[in-house]
């Protein structure tokens, strides 16, 4: 997850951490290893999980303002899902911001009970 207090901020620095500064040949070679095994997907699905891999070991990207975090939060929630798993770059300075910014908008869209 990458929340900032802007959108163009979350946006620049996931594709900073998951596509500028990415491990290029761990990503090559796991890419190729799903190619292997996965022929029926297009290439755009590659590329797609390709990005979502280095930027998270392919796990769903939440980027954005706090309220467009926890909007996604709710569609998530909507869809049936009773919990996330949430995990940050930089824990030092994203988890203080995520309690202080985005706990508080969860707690209001009902997400969360305390």
């Amino acid at each position: 997850m990458v929340a900032r207090e802007t959108q163009r901020e979350a946006e620049d620095y996931y594709e900073r951490y998951a596509v500028t500064q990415a491990d290029h040949g761990a990503v090559d070679n796991h890419m190729a290893q799903k190619k292997e095994f996965a022929n029926s997907h297009d290439k755009s699905a590659f590329d797609l999980y390709r990005k979502r891999f280095a930027g998270g070991a392919g796990t769903y990207p939440l980027v954005g303002t706090p309220e467009k975090i926890v909007a996604d939060l709710v569609k998530i929630s909507d869809q049936g899902y009773a919990g996330a798993a949430l995990s940050f770059v930089n824990y030092t300075y994203e988890l203080p911001f995520f309690c202080d910014r985005v706990l508080p908008l969860m707690r209001q869209a009902g997400l969360r009970v305390s």
